[in-house]
């Protein structure tokens, strides 16, 4: 009796087997037909998130083929295209099916110049050089002295310097009513970090670390715009230690 079930059960798992390849052969045919379709030719691309760079320069940087199907995009490809732009931080791409495809950027912000020969580079919160500017009035930024980039130092490129990595995340969390009022950044020594207000008072900083602990210090310090306390003109001010910053009058020994 065994050995009489025993073709059943043979042809029964020749069947189901046979039943699955038809099965995953159906399936590469539908998945074939629907990536040479028209209906998935891509027939938008939608640009998000861009402020300072247009539509049409970040659809010139992804290249998509015209006619391309929406599922064979190469993902990847697209996106280190488009972040050759030295203004734009990330991308993210998306579809909407059946023939849109979105392409979201996030551009750098500028926080801080640093002055070259023939003008100033802006550089965001990472030390990544965006685009150089002629004068400090093109850009209300804060300027960086004591850090000398290279000479082949090109957009989109990152300023490999300590401090200045340290400082500038700082820098960008500040309230912006404070922000505005510091004129400039001084890292010409790495433990005496000092800043000077737009009413050329010096703060005496210290170390990066120490900023990142006492923001609000300083935040409080560039917000009162101190210039003079009576009839004494401040000289500097040091908050380069733990308590109570110390204001030394020009009128001190």
């Amino acid at each position: 009796m065994n050995a009489a079930k025993h073709p059943t059960k043979q042809n029964h798992s020749a069947l189901a087997f046979t039943t699955g390849l038809l099965l995953l052969g159906f399936t590469i045919g539908i998945l074939i037909t629907a990536l040479h379709a028209p209906f998935f030719t891509i027939g938008e691309i939608v640009v998000s998130g861009n402020l300072t760079v247009s539509s049409g320069e970040v659809k010139r940087l992804a290249a998509v083929p015209a006619g391309a199907n929406i599922f064979l995009v190469n993902e990847r490809e697209v996106v280190s295209r488009v972040l050759l732009h030295p203004m734009i931080r990330s991308v993210t791409i998306n579809r909407s099916l059946p023939s849109t495809l979105n392409i979201k950027v996030r551009e750098r912000e500028p926080v801080a110049l640093l002055p070259v020969a023939g003008g100033f580079l802006v550089i965001d919160e990472t030390a990544s050089y965006m685009k150089q500017v002629g004068s400090v009035t093109e850009e209300s930024l804060p300027v960086v002295t004591g850090v000398q980039p290279p000479s082949e130092f090109l957009p989109g490129q990152r300023l490999e310097h300590p401090e200045l990595q340290a400082f500038l995340p700082v820098l960008k969390e500040i309230n912006p009513s404070a922000s505005k009022e510091i004129s400039e950044i001084s890292l010409h020594q790495a433990n005496d970090l000092r800043i000077y207000t737009m009413g050329r008072i010096e703060i005496r900083v210290g170390t990066a670390d120490h900023l990142v602990r006492s923001r609000s210090t300083l935040e409080d310090i560039l917000m009162h715009q101190l210039l003079t306390i009576g009839d004494r003109r401040i000289e500097y001010i040091d908050m380069s230690f733990e308590g109570v910053p110390v204001i030394k009058f020009q009128d001190q020994g």
